[in-house]
């Protein structure tokens, strides 16, 4: 699918896999369950406009890995796969609802590379990423810290997308604001998008 059909005609495809999926609607044992994890069960996605205006000025190479933690029914991580050179598409969601959700759609593409983890991403592998994607818009301070922390383990070079900016010692840390972006989604006109790119400092 990926090597037969043009982004245009991809992007058509993704609008119809979602086409009766939501996330919106999940039970309230769940949202308890994400609540207690430090998260806010609210929802909303990017659009699929949007995600390819960042990923397009990335210049994603061919190999490389993406990321999307809270990834609700999966729909940017579906998008990223199909439309872009990505050797592995990851989602991590932890309300079971969405990730089922998600989890069906993927059975329609069948393929191995594309997958989603039903975890906390505070405690899932994200080692190998090289893009990482976050609807971070309502994570709490003390979430977006615990992530930063997890963030500056990884390789240098990856590229965090976040809904809101990164806390401040994330710049001490090696982390470069590379793009910032005023996008669309589903829930407001405009949504400020902070890309940065982990530089470490030499040791």
């Amino acid at each position: 699918l990926q090597e037969t059909l043009d982004r245009a005609q991809k992007h058509r495809v993704l609008e119809e896999m979602f086409t009766s999926v939501s996330g919106f609607g999940i039970p309230q044992e769940e949202k308890d369950l994400i609540t207690q994890k430090g998260g806010i069960p609210t929802y909303g996605e990017i659009l699929p406009s949007s995600l390819q205006t960042i990923l397009n000025d990335l210049h994603i190479k061919e190999g490389q890995t993406f990321y999307d933690l809270g990834s609700g029914v999966g729909k940017s991580v579906v998008q990223a796969f199909l439309e872009y050179p990505f050797s592995k598409a990851v989602g991590i969601e932890l309300s079971p609802t969405r990730f089922k959700q998600a989890e069906v759609v993927a059975q329609k593409l069948k393929n191995r590379t594309l997958e989603f983890r039903n975890e906390d991403f505070v405690m899932s592998d994200i080692s190998d990423a090289d893009v990482i994607y976050m609807a971070s818009t309502c994570y709490p301070d003390e979430l977006m810290n615990t992530l930063l922390d997890r963030f500056v383990t990884l390789k240098d070079g990856t590229i965090i997308i976040s809904l809101r900016s990164l806390p401040h010692r994330a710049l001490s840390l090696g982390f470069k604001l590379i793009n910032k972006y005023s996008l669309p989604m589903t829930w407001i006109e405009r949504n400020s998008v902070y890309v940065y790119k982990l530089n470490k400092p030499a040791q």
